[in-house]
């Protein structure tokens, strides 16, 4: 018993120093990975997804053990199109720590991406047992259930996200889209109008021009345009992530919900046109808008996803200002036969329908 007193009271000198060691070097790793983090999510921000790669990729490295890196890894591969690789981050980053409703929110930010939306369901679900309170979220989901065609469910989740947070734009915005698709253009007209109110936003104006259009109201499309291009124009336009749930801590700017969004202002200036006898301007501005470009990727993701109705109406959309009217009509016939409640997309059929054969009887005089 005396040796082993001895014995103890010789070690214990060296085993404090030791265990504080070990607890100083956790301390360093932990603080050298949330100032790699905290310095990508700056890179992120800015659009520096490679050098926010990097910082991240250093982050994890100094402390394999924290999960935010993981976690803002995840995001930004998404950023960068690499769902996959952001997915394996994400759910490394759930495994340490399970109780991260962010975690959560951008696990259903990736399946989203990929078309997966019942998977982003569930997720977005999973932050909301986790945080109710996270109006963002319920207004994810109504995008999400859109995508899906269940347009019942998209405007009661985007209403409960509204009475959540009546100052929501993210959700005035998905009202405004679905009622866009289902052809209510008065009622898209006027959340849109709702959402513009809390702040200016360039794909909303974009979707406004369309409808102006669509209303016969060229010279207010025009001023719309003008205004697009303007807003557009200045850096960090899109949405705060803290407006899904992101603390502000872990914001930067970017809007997972525009990324299968292909028209622009020139697409939507040659579907305008007189046409088909303006025809030639009509390629001018589809060169322009980069048409070849849109339809290339929109088919590239069909591919993945064949029956994602929003994913063929847009490829329609282009192909309509594109000149190219059969391709269109077929791509927004299904579009509606996945969606019948999409009735944007008969009108945009029809119009595609009477294209083509102006243009045949043009060709054949």
């Amino acid at each position: 018993m005396l040796i082993l007193i001895i014995t103890l009271a010789f070690l214990l000198p060296f085993a404090v120093p030791a265990a504080a060691q070990s607890h100083s070097w956790n301390m360093h790793a932990r603080e050298a990975s949330q100032t790699a983090t905290s310095r990508a999510l700056t890179q992120m921000d800015r659009g520096q997804l490679d050098l926010a790669l990097a910082s991240l990729t250093e982050a994890v490295q100094a402390d394999p053990q924290d999960p935010l890196p993981l976690s803002m890894l995840g995001l930004c591969q998404d950023m960068k199109g690499s769902y996959g690789e952001a997915l394996e981050s994400l759910h490394r980053s759930w495994q340490l720590d399970p109780h991260s409703a962010e975690t959560a929110i951008s696990i259903g930010i990736t399946s989203y991406l990929q078309h997966d939306y019942d998977k982003a369901i569930n997720a977005w679900h999973k932050a909301l047992d986790l945080n109710a309170r996270l109006c963002g979220v319920q207004a994810a989901l109504g995008f999400a259930y859109l995508r899906k065609g269940d347009l019942g469910r998209a405007e009661e989740s985007l209403r409960q996200a509204l009475r959540c947070a009546p100052a929501s734009q993210l959700a005035y915005q998905g009202q405004a889209l679905l009622k866009y698709l289902s052809g209510d253009l008065d009622g898209a007209r006027a959340a849109a109008d709702q959402a513009l109110g809390i702040a200016a936003y360039p794909p909303l104006v974009l979707m406004l021009a369309g409808i102006d259009q669509l209303q016969g109201q060229p010279r207010q499309a025009a001023r719309r345009i003008v205004q697009y291009e303007t807003v557009s124009r200045r850096p960090g336009w899109q949405r705060a992530m803290a407006v899904l749930g992101y603390s502000a801590q872990h914001n930067f700017r970017w809007d997972p919900f525009i990324a299968d969004d292909f028209d622009n202002a020139y697409l939507l200036q040659a579907r305008a046109l007189k046409l088909p006898r303006q025809a030639t301007r009509q390629k001018s501005l589809a060169r322009k808008g980069k048409a070849e470009a849109a339809m290339s990727r929109t088919r590239a993701l069909l591919a993945v996803a064949p029956s994602d109705h929003y994913l063929l109406g847009q490829l329609g959309l282009v192909e309509l200002s594109a000149g190219q009217y059969g391709d269109a009509g077929a791509h927004l016939k299904k579009a509606l036969e996945v969606c019948p409640g999409c009735r944007l997309y008969a009108r945009l059929l029809t119009r595609a329908q009477t294209l083509e054969e102006q243009t045949a009887a043009v060709r054949a005089k």
